[in-house]
């Protein structure tokens, strides 16, 4: 229960982060929950959460993100199995940074860190420090599009009940930034992102259909789809891990301006 209670403060703090950076950050927070049992005893936990701030100074842009995501279950007690094991589907934090250089009203470099640390998918976790070249293709009020092309060093441990030793490798990273207005009050925005190494292809892919409800609240449909092309095979089961990992959420998010 205590693992709950501290997934349900991780996504509190996604929310409340907006709120307490300072004036200067902007950005939002969101964040969504659900939680169902019945009187067998069966019952399934879900909570995702998810922050984004950025501060611009001169030709200068900083950026902050975090996110994490806890899905669990128990089924219902029987005859033949009166105690069932808790299973957990997902269990993963994540947390980057990037800086940008404007060097133009289109062109940026960047340097970016990304960690991120799962119990429960191939690798227990991952680190990527990366640089490279970005452009503003559209920036207006109905259309962005941002691409960034770049190298980077990564580090990684498969995930093992023992100890072990991590891995490192070079890695060719890639993001494909995209929102457009559909509406007034309603906006379509895809993330696409991939590192690219030797041992393993990570694709991801983040949509989310935005309605703002006020100035700063919205509700948001969200579908992320994480591919790897070189999934590790699992030392606890002796099963391979799947190529595909997906996560549908509705959010209630809080934009700070």
């Amino acid at each position: 229960m205590l693992n709950i209670k501290t997934k349900m403060i991780m996504c509190a703090g996604c929310v409340l982060m907006p709120i307490l950076a300072s004036a200067a950050w902007l950005g939002k927070g969101e964040a969504g929950a659900a939680l169902s049992n019945n009187s067998t005893g069966a019952y399934s936990t879900s909570f995702v959460g998810k922050v984004d701030l950025y501060k611009e100074v001169e030709q200068w842009k900083y950026a902050f993100g975090a996110s994490t995501v806890y899905t669990s279950s128990k089924g219902e007690a029987k005859a033949d199995d009166p105690t069932p094991i808790e299973k957990t589907a997902a269990d993963r934090w994540e947390v980057h940074h990037q800086t940008d250089y404007r060097l133009n009203a289109k062109a940026f470099l960047f340097g970016g860190l990304r960690y991120e640390n799962d119990k429960v998918g191939s690798y227990q976790f991952q680190s990527v420090l990366s640089t490279g070249l970005g452009y503003k293709w559209f920036e207006t009020t109905e259309t962005k599009l941002i691409t960034d092309l770049g190298v980077g060093y990564k580090r990684f441990k498969p995930q093992s009940p023992s100890e072990g030793s991590s891995d490192s490798e070079a890695v060719v990273t890639g993001l494909i930034d995209l929102k457009q207005s559909l509406s007034v009050n309603t906006a379509l925005l895809n993330k696409f992102s991939i590192e690219s190494g030797s041992s393993n292809t990570l694709f991801q892919n983040d949509l989310a259909l935005q309605t703002k409800m006020t100035d700063v609240l919205a509700l948001s449909l969200d579908y992320q789809l994480r591919y790897n092309t070189k999934p590790l095979s699992s030392e606890f089961t002796h099963r391979q891990y799947a190529h595909t990992d997906r996560l549908l959420t509705a959010n209630l998010v809080y934009e700070f301006k």
